[in-house]
């Protein structure tokens, strides 16, 4: 809980806003050369596609796969904890 990895949110937000602000301009650049307007829905959801990338690769490479997996329970040491049952759920 200490641990923020801060640094590794700072680059990853930056990365993720370059991206989209790259991609939106270009998708809008082209849009005013062509001059039809249709294109500003596409231009944002584009962007916000490439943010969301953006920041899912950075993590990944800074975090590694491993974080996605989930990690295999070991036969030894378990304990089996039954399921919470609150008092106003029993009739």
């Amino acid at each position: 809980m200490v641990d923020l990895k801060t640094s590794v949110r700072v680059r990853a937000e930056g990365l993720g806003i370059t991206a989209k602000s790259i991609l939106t301009f270009l998708i809008l650049l082209y849009d005013s050369r062509e001059g039809s307007g249709d294109f500003a829905l596409v231009a944002f959801a584009v962007g916000q596609l490439a943010y969301s990338i953006v920041m899912f690769f950075t993590y990944t490479i800074s975090f590694g796969w491993g974080v996605l997996r989930p990690k295999k329970p070991s036969s030894q040491g378990c304990v089996f904890i039954p399921p919470y049952r609150s008092s106003f759920l029993i009739f």
